[in-house]
């Protein structure tokens, strides 16, 4: 029972508390990504840049309001009764596993090696542990977002009662296309 409040929330908690949780969790982010030196560039993007703290809450409201408004637009397409504040609760509650990608990548191990890799990549290729290591946090970065996307589809599920796979093909497609666009965004407003 516990696994599956950790796969699918959205049948388990009222709307009221994902949404809740999802702004706190949203506000948290902000701070922790300013904090890191880590900013959550697109949907599913994590890059090391410093912005302001305004900035970084710009960029995370961006990321939240591209795949809200896309997903929405989407379920009117597939269930006209899809209410906004149902998928911007499963856009909120989705992207709390990509804040944790923020937590990890903004550790200073992880910026070193980063920026080692980028200098000499011969040299750290040679480092060993320190390639284990990164693969090690890179594998676990990938399940967070793997993770992310099984509660947006789960969420979407739940939000508009999609039942077909042509509505998961169209989830789909909305969900890359809101990445797109939320980088675009990011990149024009927060250069």
């Amino acid at each position: 029972m516990k696994l599956n409040k950790l796969i699918n929330p959205f049948a388990y908690f009222s709307e009221k508390k994902l949404l809740l949780t999802g702004l706190i969790f949203f506000l948290l982010a902000g701070a922790v990504s300013y904090l890191s030196g880590v900013a959550n560039t697109g949907v599913f993007k994590i890059n090391w840049v410093k912005i302001s703290l305004p900035e970084n809450y710009g960029v995370l409201a961006t990321d939240i309001i591209c795949p809200a408004v896309l997903l929405f637009v989407t379920g009117k397409f597939i269930n006209n009764k899809t209410r906004f504040i149902d998928v911007l609760s499963t856009t909120l509650v989705a992207r709390i596993p990509c804040y944790f990608c923020i937590v990890l990548s903004g550790m200073s191990f992880m910026k070193n090696l980063n920026s080692l890799i980028k200098a000499n990549q011969e040299m750290a290729l040679a480092n060993t542990k320190a390639m284990l290591m990164f693969s090690l946090l890179g594998f676990v970065i990938l399940l967070f977002l793997v993770w992310s996307v099984i509660w947006f589809v789960n969420g979407f599920k739940t939000s508009v009662h999609a039942s077909k796979w042509q509505h998961y093909v169209l989830f789909a497609i909305a969900l890359i296309f809101s990445d797109i666009f939320s980088r675009l965004i990011n990149y024009h407003l927060f250069k």
